[in-house]
């Protein structure tokens, strides 16, 4: 459980629902959301953080208040929680993992994560509104976080635009492919599913190479979602000169979450183990306070590692913006004609947002 100190801490925060909508597009099923603010009233006024939350395959509703108060607790910081629900299904029967999508025949077996493909569209609008978000509450730092099939999602939307995000954090996420054999309890076929997630690391992960901060959570024994593949994502930034860690939940935690026992030991039930309980702080908060520099400075500027691999153009991520994302691998900014890069675009960014609020 969170500490008593924490949990005092805790009772003050206020969790507020500032805004409840819907995503819709002509690919892809109603995608509703919610976004809520945390904070205790010393954090009223202090620039937020934005924090993307994307639930699991079990988790298709909104993620109890409670823990928002404890994750803000942690984060020490007002925060901004953007909480959608993934997209339903399509008339004419597509299903999404988040922005993979895959037709009844691609999920035979449950291999949809396998087959599926990335949904252009419903990617290019939950980019769109985390951006329009973070912009219009000038927040300090984006993160994206998820948990199992939400874990997925975090590698999905840190790829896909990578320079909307300070940190990518899948908690007991996985890929799109395998390199898992037949065997296991996937059962995918090889090495076609090899294939698929080479080209996931080569054409995707790697380009989260440019973000800040990666912390990918993840336990050696879990049977659901694979330790080899989350590794081998890994590796990948860091081979692409990213800064990206792998930290390991330690094998007596990993049937911890008291809910899950009885639905058999996977070695994939410890999101409060990673995220709300005390383990958590060092698990991933302390982590991301280091990489955001806040032990020296709340303010300190995020150095975001030199990308030196082929661009992708994005789609467009807002209708109205002051900038304008010029490359894929790079954090970029173009205003009035001239194109910036790394932590100056990141300033140049904030001081936009400001304005727009004005």
């Amino acid at each position: 459980t969170p500490s008593s100190a924490l949990s005092s801490s805790s009772s003050f925060v206020q969790v507020i629902e500032r805004e409840k909508s819907c995503l819709k597009g002509e690919t892809f099923g109603s995608s509703s959301y919610v976004l809520y603010e945390a904070f205790s009233p010393s954090q009223q006024h202090e620039p937020p953080y934005l924090l993307l939350w994307l639930h699991g395959a079990d988790g298709g509703a909104l993620i109890p208040q409670g823990n928002l108060r404890t994750m803000q607790g942690h984060l020490r910081r007002r925060t901004f929680f953007l909480v959608p629900i993934c997209p339903a299904v399509t008339a004419d029967g597509r299903r999404f993992s988040w922005g993979v999508s895959y037709t009844k025949a691609q999920n035979k077996n449950g291999l949809g994560f396998v087959f599926g493909e990335l949904h252009e569209e419903y990617l290019g609008a939950l980019c769109g509104l985390v951006q329009r978000c973070a912009t219009e509450l000038g927040a300090e730092r984006v993160i994206v976080s998820g948990y199992s099939m939400g874990g997925f999602g975090a590698f999905q939307l840190g790829g896909w635009a990578p320079e909307l995000f300070d940190a990518v954090v899948p908690v007991a996420g996985y890929g799109l492919g395998t390199t898992e054999p037949p065997s296991k309890s996937c059962g995918a076929p090889q090495p076609e599913s090899s294939q698929i997630f080479q080209a996931f690391l080569d054409q995707h992960v790697s380009r989260m190479a440019c973000v800040a901060a990666v912390i990918v959570i993840h336990a050696e024994t879990d049977d659901t979602s694979s330790y080899r593949d989350v590794q081998l994502m890994v590796e990948t930034i860091q081979n692409y000169g990213g800064s990206a860690e792998l930290v390991i939940v330690p094998e007596h935690a990993t049937n911890s979450d008291p809910k899950r026992r009885r639905r058999g030991n996977y070695g994939h039930n410890y999101f409060n183990y990673a995220l709300l309980d005390d383990t958590s702080e060092d698990m991933l908060y302390s982590r991301l306070r280091a990489a955001f520099g806040e032990e020296a400075s709340a303010t300190s500027a995020l150095q975001p590692p030199p990308c030196g691999i082929e661009e992708r153009e994005h789609p467009p991520l807002a209708e109205q913006e002051l900038w304008q994302t010029c490359s894929s691998l790079q954090d970029t900014a173009r205003l009035g004609g001239i194109t910036v890069r790394g932590s100056i675009a990141r300033a140049v960014k904030r001081s936009a947002s400001a304005v727009w609020q004005e």
